[in-house]
């Protein structure tokens, strides 16, 4: 009887060969390094995706707002001739708004002045793309009513900061004091840095003792947000007495020191405000 150990000796040699080199082969594919996924660019700005952005309550709630926080600024003369102003800005994955920038403006007084009503905006309604929320770009439109005289028909204005009879807030200093506390909250982020200092604001008071809202300016600032809060409750304060000089009102400009407490409280106003 043949023996057929041979053959099968060969055979036994090829399998194993053949086993080797397909575990050799996985060896290599197991270490060669796989390829990450492609991280998502979140700095992406778009300029239409499938959900735009929209404001709380849509386009109507939004005129409306517009319409109740901008005021055409009142020592700006003007026609009663309506005209567009077309500005852009970028509604975030939070649906804050910001990148602010004018496209067509009206005036740089009331640019300014419609901006800072643009930044002031609650969160929007984020736009989504691909069921993600995107950084949308938007574009608006707003009609106002009166277009600027051109500047040699401009009466110029003279503003006082010393007068006979100064401006007086109703009940003095004390109340002025107390109308900030009861109406000024810090944000989160300044209180959490438990900084005591001030915030010096520069007004301006109409011949009727109200404030110019549009010019109310920060002289010194503490940051963290505090600042444009303060401005926002500022500008709510009620008319001061008119200032007066010769037996008539006249247009003043003060500033208005306000200390805050290491919790960012109002702490009291300052010598330097009009009593």
């Amino acid at each position: 009887m043949l023996s057929h150990s041979p053959v099968k000796a060969v055979l036994t040699s090829l399998a194993l060969v053949l086993c080797l080199s397909l575990a050799a082969n996985a060896q290599t594919a197991a270490a060669l390094p796989t390829s990450a996924p492609m991280a998502e660019d979140t700095s992406r700005v778009y300029n239409s995706v499938e959900k735009m952005p929209e404001f709380p309550g849509g386009t109507d709630a939004l005129y409306q707002y517009l319409n109740s926080n901008f005021q055409y600024p009142a020592s700006l003369p003007h026609d009663n001739t309506a005209t567009t102003m077309l500005f852009s800005f970028t509604v975030g994955a939070t649906g804050k708004v910001h990148d602010v920038v004018k496209v067509k403006g009206v005036h740089p007084t009331v640019d300014a002045a419609f901006t800072r009503v643009l930044q002031t905006m609650p969160a929007w309604i984020p736009g989504e793309q691909n069921g993600k929320v995107r950084r949308v770009k938007f574009t608006l439109p707003y009609q106002v009513a009166g277009t600027p005289l051109p500047q040699e028909t401009a009466i110029e204005e003279k503003i006082y900061v010393a007068t006979e009879v100064a401006p007086a807030f109703p009940g003095g200093k004390k109340a002025l004091t107390n109308f900030l506390k009861k109406n000024f909250k810090p944000t989160v982020q300044f209180a959490d840095k438990e900084m005591e200092g001030s915030i010096v604001l520069s007004l301006v008071l109409n011949k009727d003792g109200s404030i110019r809202k549009e010019e109310t300016k920060v002289l010194k600032g503490l940051g963290y947000g505090i600042d444009e809060r303060m401005i926002e409750v500022v500008n709510s304060l009620p008319s001061f007495s008119p200032a007066k000089q010769n037996g008539e009102n006249v247009v003043f400009k003060t500033v208005l020191p306000i200390r805050l407490d290491v919790h960012g409280y109002v702490k009291e106003v300052l010598e330097g405000a009009q009593k």
